[in-house]
């Protein structure tokens, strides 16, 4: 609650107020840390070492959340972003940050989310410094963005992304961390849109056509899938807008139709159909060929995803006789890596999506030796154990919330010898590990891969082993 005069109650700041402060370190979630009169100050768009003016924008009791108003004296590795929108568009909170620096960062944040949430003792001594990209631009082979109405009666469709901490569309016609194509077919689709009357989804009141145009382009060949989302299941448009991308776009494989009527931030939703062409593209990571459809994941780097994979693969050391369970499998891109050396192979997925495409894979890459299970890995894992499944190895690859605490039960009890954790979110990373620690495993390395520059996100292998009589 707010107090008169901008002082929320218990702060020792108002809002509003301005002040200087030097910037210690960088956080978990991106923002830069300072401090102020005892308190920990967040800020947006600041580099470790700038000394800064700021202008609170958040008061707490024990932390504040402040602004940039103005760089007093710029740090070692603030450089100038190169987007035009940066600072507004809420995509690439790093781009002032030097890659090496960036980097260096990111480790020193996987380091202290394993010492701080997961109690490991010297995890210093097991993070490797992180697996970069080169170059750190234009890697993003997937884009998910909305459109709202125009700003004026006729006039074009907005499209971008959204704001820091908002559902503000900041237009982007030209993203610098995606592929080119991509920013082509979100051009023609909006100039498609306008030529053939389609509306914009109005998230207020909930009415009209386009809500998200989800794009991926192939790595292997350049390839593009396009998904059109509407928040309701007719959409006339649909097939006539399909057609034209198509023909405008030679490089456009197909053009799907998918349904998410549901309030909120989740983008696809469970049908989609056909609209133009193919509904999947190939795609080919060493050697192995993924067709992937619109609603099934996807690393958004294919040439990051397969240093991960190559990680991930090395730390599972499998050999020819043993057995390997990957949950979370999504479209089987790990277990088509496993496959490769392993005996056998169960991938469990919950997505039926994500199940046919990775059964689809397993014939395309001729693997015999791996099975698709469909349904929840807490459920699905005790049944193939029960069933006298053994894993030597077992893969976890979950979303940013982790694994659930029945998941990680459920693998403790499988007892394999090395546990795989892949995982996107260093805190939940660490959570995860302290609870199998607890179930008798110990953290033997962590290997982060940085899938996302110019972001604070960062990717990461871990290898735990079962300790010795557990």
């Amino acid at each position: 609650m707010v107090a008169a005069g901008g002082f929320r109650e218990g702060a020792a700041a108002a809002i509003g107020e301005r002040f200087e402060l030097e910037v210690e370190s960088l956080a978990t979630g991106g923002d830069a840390v300072g401090r102020h009169g005892g308190l920990v100050v967040f800020i947006d768009q600041a580099a470790p070492g700038d000394r800064v003016e700021v202008e609170v924008v958040e008061a707490a009791a024990r932390h504040l959340r402040a602004r940039v108003r103005r760089v007093l004296r710029s740090g070692p590795g603030r450089v100038p972003p190169p987007c035009p929108v940066f600072g507004r568009c809420g995509g690439c909170a790093w781009q002032h940050i030097d890659y090496p620096q960036q980097l260096e960062w990111k480790r020193a944040i996987v380091v202290e989310a394993l010492r701080r949430l997961g109690h490991v003792a010297d995890p210093e001594a097991l993070v490797a410094p992180v697996l970069g990209a080169e170059p750190p631009w234009r890697y993003r082979h997937k884009m998910a963005v909305p459109f709202a109405p125009p700003r004026q009666r006729g006039g074009p469709l907005r499209a971008g992304f959204f704001a820091t901490r908002s559902h503000q569309i900041v237009e982007t016609p030209e993203c610098a961390i995606q592929h080119p194509l991509l920013d082509l077919a979100l051009r023609e689709t909006r100039r498609l849109a306008g030529v053939l009357g389609v509306s914009a989804y109005d998230e207020r009141s909930r009415r009209g056509d386009l809500r998200h145009l989800v794009g991926r382009v192939s790595h292997r060949n350049a390839t593009l899938l396009l998904a059109l989302v509407t928040a309701a299941p007719e959409f006339a448009a649909g097939p006539e807008l399909a057609r034209r991308l198509r023909e405008a776009l030679p490089q456009c494989v197909g053009v799907v139709h998918n349904v998410q009527g549901a309030p909120g931030n989740a983008i696809l939703g469970r049908t989609t159909r056909l609209l133009a062409g193919e509904d999947h593209l190939v795609e080919e990571i060493d050697g192995l060929r993924f067709l992937v459809s619109a609603p099934s994941f996807f690393q958004v780097s294919p040439v990051q995803a397969a240093a991960l994979y190559r990680t991930a693969i090395g730390q599972a050391a499998l050999s020819r006789g043993e057995t390997a369970c990957d949950l979370y499998a999504g479209v089987g891109t790990l277990s088509l890596f496993l496959a490769r050396t392993a005996a056998a192979v169960h991938a469990v997925e919950e997505v039926e999506a994500a199940v046919a495409d990775g059964r689809r894979n397993a014939a395309e890459n001729g693997m015999r030796n791996l099975r698709f299970h469909a349904g929840l890995a807490e459920a699905v894992l005790p049944a193939l154990i029960g069933r006298g499944m053994r894993p030597d190895v077992v893969v976890l690859d979950p979303p940013r919330k982790g694994a659930s605490v029945p998941v990680l039960e459920a693998v403790a009890q499988a007892g394999p010898r090395r546990v795989v954790y892949v995982s996107c979110n260093p805190a939940t990373l660490a959570r995860d590990v302290q609870l199998l620690c607890g179930a008798g495993y110990r953290l033997r390395e962590v290997q982060p891969v940085d899938m996302f520059p110019q972001t604070p996100h960062i990717e990461c292998s871990a290898l735990l082993e079962r300790e010795r009589g557990g």
